[in-house]
């Protein structure tokens, strides 16, 4: 039997062209015109490929250039939140430093000074980089010039105050050297110039991300428009490189949130504390509102970690936050400021008395064992007291009171001397306006 002409292995436009052609559906065979339905079709995909391409390719070409641009802004956005978790690393290592110190020259107990050798080897590493931090600013790097030399001082008043202790020709002489100033001088000095960079680089932070913000809805709205067209040539690339890139945008938010929080207790830290303090005392001094702070030490922890090692010295720094964080008000904020010292802000307190039985309730949530496993391991908490404005007027000078007489706790031991007010040792020493 012969085989119908539409049948038959021809390319598919001369098929096309034949006219009329025969389409067999099973027993029934249709007649059609292809060659006016082809002709249309053929030209409408021309002209939609043709008005269609150089649109794609000036929203690619646009697409591309928001992206680029997006990029360059996060990898900026990136590198400024890079650099300023460098610089309160440095001033983290600089209060380690000084702790060490401080703690050695009242106790005379050398493993003070193990937080201090450590703390001046990570800040000998950060300084050599200092320079490079902040070389793409003239003026920042100006100011990281001078903080270079400031914390190199600070560090050599350390290191001459240790020296004349471990001396011992005059018992004396290095409490002097403190007493002088020159270190807190440094200190305030640091602070100021890290305060003038922060304020530098938050307002390149500021600026970077509003321009990363209209980058990436330009780039959302190209990238919509990009993606319809795409689809009839069958791509998606782009969409996925903006999604990640939003991804990455979400991690590095993520990222800062970490940064002002301790990862091992999940409490505020140093950094958040920094940040609000000023508020607050703000908000104290409008509502003519005392506020209260507390320094804790725990007292006892060092032989725990010695004992028993550091997973069981983190599991008690982990319960001791939690019982703290069950202990205090709704409205106070207690914060991890670093190895097992902890601090707690208390606004609209009526005076010491208040502050007082909080911290009494936090020195007895500890001294039950914090260690089901290991039952003698037990701890302490040194707590000492300052309210504002009874005791100073800036966050500083109440944090410099507080951690004052939280030491001369430490060093007092049981002896706590009747005129000295707000100071408690573990929840038994009484306190006194």
């Amino acid at each position: 039997m012969p085989a119908s002409p539409c049948r038959r292995h021809r390319p598919i436009s001369d098929t096309l062209r034949t006219a009329p052609c025969c389409i067999h559906i099973g027993n029934v065979t249709v007649r059609t015109h292809f060659k006016a339905w082809q002709w249309k079709t053929e030209y409408t995909i021309i002209v939609m490929m043709v008005l269609a391409l150089p649109v794609l390719l000036l929203v690619g070409a646009s697409t591309l250039r928001d992206v680029e641009a997006y990029i360059a802004n996060e990898r900026r956005i990136d590198a400024l939140h890079g650099k300023l978790h460098r610089l309160d690393a440095l001033f983290i290592a600089l209060q380690d430093a000084e702790t060490g110190q401080r703690g050695y020259l009242l106790t005379g107990d050398e493993h003070y000074l193990h937080p201090y050798h450590e703390a001046k080897a990570r800040i000998g590493v950060m300084l050599g980089d200092l320079p490079a931090w902040f070389a793409d600013d003239a003026a920042t790097a100006a100011r990281a010039a001078e903080l270079r030399r400031l914390a190199r001082a600070k560090l050599d008043e350390l290191a001459q105050t240790i020296a004349l202790q471990q001396g011992r020709t005059n018992a004396d002489a290095a409490l002097a050297v403190v007493r002088q100033g020159a270190g807190k001088a440094h200190m305030d000095a640091i602070r100021e110039v890290i305060r003038q960079i922060r304020l530098d680089s938050d307002r390149r932070l500021a600026e970077e991300l509003r321009a990363s913000g209209n980058r990436w809805i330009s780039t959302r709205h190209n990238a919509f428009l990009l993606l319809g067209m795409l689809t009839i040539f069958g791509g998606l690339t782009i969409w996925v490189s903006l999604r990640d890139l939003r991804l990455k945008r979400m991690h590095a938010e993520r990222m800062a949130h970490e940064a002002q929080h301790d990862p091992l207790t999940r409490l505020p830290n140093r950094r958040f504390l920094d940040q609000l303090m000023p508020y607050m005392f703000a908000c104290a001094k409008r509502d003519q509102h005392p506020l209260a702070v507390l320094f804790i030490d725990l007292d006892g922890f060092k032989q725990i970690n010695d004992r028993f090692g550091h997973d069981a010295g983190d599991d008690v720094l982990r319960e001791a936050a939690r019982r703290f964080a069950a202990t205090v008000r709704e409205t106070d904020v207690i914060v991890r400021l670093g190895g097992d010292e902890f601090a707690v802000l208390m606004p609209k307190v009526r005076g010491y008395g208040q502050a007082k039985k909080l911290a009494v309730r936090m020195a007895e949530s500890v001294s039950v064992p914090l260690l089901q496993q290991h039952g003698e391991a037990r701890v302490s908490a040194s707590i000492g007291i300052a309210v504002f404005p009874k005791d100073g007027e800036t966050p500083e000078e109440i944090l410099g009171v507080a951690d004052r007489r939280m030491y001369e706790m430490k060093r007092a031991a049981s002896r706590v001397e009747e005129n000295m007010p707000a100071l408690v040792r573990s929840g038994i020493e009484t306190l006194q306006r």
